[in-house]
């Protein structure tokens, strides 16, 4: 390839004009799983994240080398300094799915996602940091551009627009099954075909295990070099455009079963979101011919 093909490629990549209809569908879906992380942690706010957390600051600070200062401990330290920010972070999430003040509530959810992982790094798992990841990549996105309710607001017309922050939410649920596929090959348990079986009886968060299915050597390798195989398409074969939606069925296919198998809170459905991101808007049906002739966003 020359390197004006090069360029030309690698402009088309990240900035050929295209519908918001894709990005507006992924603030959905993650606004949703949003508010489902601020409802999900409610019964243990004070516990985890109060004045009497299990945590205390010192200790938060310390895990982090006191290199972060987070909101929680510039306010007073009272429960009323906890409630007020975790109201406006619930809201913002809804406000976030709907549409509306759409880049507003986008910072404040990402501020929220941020100040709760300072105050307490020690429960932040793999879906918070990437529910915290994508809520910074909706900040630069134009997601407000499409299935929202700031274009009725403002009574804006459907445009192009540049998908930069999309691509870099693909690229980044790529490197994400990059890393789980390239972790797995290095050891003998997903070679060999046993690692499922190890898998399903992790009894703190099996949910359906089948000893029929998990207990069956030739079945749990089935899965053990399928999960691989999956693995690898979801960050290869997925860029491949007469490849992508059959991979992408695929993927969800494979984190629905995952999710009835295994108790991962808001992970599953995370990754799910994630594989929505690579839908071209032309295959989404909500596309009409007044979208499609519309005009890149100046």
């Amino acid at each position: 390839m020359t390197r004006e093909k090069f360029i030309k490629a690698w402009n088309h990549f990240w900035f050929e004009p295209q519908s918001a209809l894709t990005i507006g569908l992924v603030r959905i879906m993650f606004g949703l799983l949003f508010f489902q992380f601020a409802i999900l942690i409610l019964p243990d706010l004070h516990t985890l994240f109060g004045t009497n957390s299990i945590v205390s600051i010192e200790m938060a600070k310390s895990y982090a080398g006191n290199s972060r200062t987070g909101l929680l401990e510039l306010l007073p330290r009272n429960d009323l300094s906890l409630d007020i920010p975790y109201a406006v972070f619930t809201i913002s999430t809804v406000l976030l799915t709907l549409g509306l003040f759409t880049k507003v509530s986008a910072v404040i959810v990402y501020l929220g996602f941020l100040t709760l992982d300072i105050r307490n790094p020690y429960i932040f798992g793999a879906p918070d940091m990437v529910l915290k990841t994508v809520s910074f990549l909706l900040i630069f996105s134009n997601c407000d551009r499409a299935l929202s309710l700031d274009m009725l607001r403002n009574k804006w017309q459907p445009v192009l627009v540049s998908p930069w922050a999309l691509r870099l939410i693909q690229v980044y649920f790529a490197f994400i099954y990059w890393t789980a596929f390239s972790r797995k090959i290095i050891g003998q348990d997903w070679i060999n075909g046993t690692a499922v079986y190890y898998v399903a009886h992790f009894w703190e968060e099996r949910r359906y295990t089948p000893s029929f299915i998990f207990d069956n050597l030739a079945t749990c390798r089935f899965l053990s070099w399928s999960t691989l195989l999956i693995e690898f398409a979801l960050f290869s074969l997925i860029w491949i455009k007469e490849f992508r939606l059959p991979v992408i069925i695929l993927g969800i296919f494979f984190h629905l079963t995952m999710d009835a198998a295994l108790a991962l809170p808001l992970f599953q459905f995370a990754m799910i979101a994630g594989l929505v991101s690579f839908i071209d808007p032309s295959t989404l049906r909500l596309c009409n011919k007044h979208e499609l002739d519309s005009k890149p966003l100046p």
